[in-house]
C-alpha cells in the first residue's frame, strides 16, 4: 500500500504535466507542506496507466489493494491493448459473434498437467495454488 502511496505522491509532486492539479490544491488552500505531510497524490485518467503499474506490481495486487477495480483491469488486459495497436474493439452485441473469456477472480486453484487446456506444461505456476480462473471460454 505505501508504494501506491508514494508513487501517486511523487507523481504530483514531479511530474511536470500535473501543474494543472497542484494549482487546483493551492486554490483550496493546502500548502505543499500539507500535500507533503498527507502525502496527497495524483494521476490521470491514463489508459496505459496500467502498463507503468505492472512494472512493480500483479493484477492480483492491483485489485485487491483497491489500485484498480476487477473492470479497470480486465479493459487494461482485454480492450487497451487493441486500442494501442490501433485494431477495433468490437462490443459485444446480441446476434453478433464474440469472444468472450469468464473469470472468477476469487476462485482458487491449482495447475496439474491434467487441468491445463494447452499441451505444454511450461508454466511456473504448475502446483502452486492461484488465485483467480478461467471457468469458460
Amino acid at each position: 500500500f505505501n508504494q501506491y502511496v508514494d508513487y501517486y505522491h511523487n507523481e504530483l509532486l514531479k511530474n511536470e504535466s500535473y501543474s494543472v492539479a497542484r494549482d487546483y490544491l493551492k486554490k483550496r488552500n493546502l500548502t505543499k507542506e500539507e500535500v507533503k505531510k498527507f502525502k496527497i497524490g495524483y494521476i490521470e485518467k491514463n489508459p496505459n496507466f496500467y502498463e507503468q503499474l505492472k512494472k512493480n506490481y500483479s493484477g492480483q495486487t492491483l485489485v485487491e489493494t483497491g489500485t484498480l477495480s476487477p473492470l479497470q483491469l480486465w479493459k487494461a488486459l482485454s480492450s487497451n491493448p487493441r486500442k494501442c495497436l490501433g485494431q477495433t474493439v468490437h462490443p459485444v452485441k446480441a446476434g453478433h459473434p464474440s469472444e468472450l473469456i469468464v473469470f472468477a477472480p476469487q476462485k482458487t486453484w491449482t495447475p496439474t498437467p491434467s487441468t491445463l487446456k494447452s499441451l505444454n506444461y511450461n508454466t511456473p505456476w504448475l502446483g502452486q495454488e492461484i488465485k483467480g480462473q478461467v471457468i469458460a471460454i
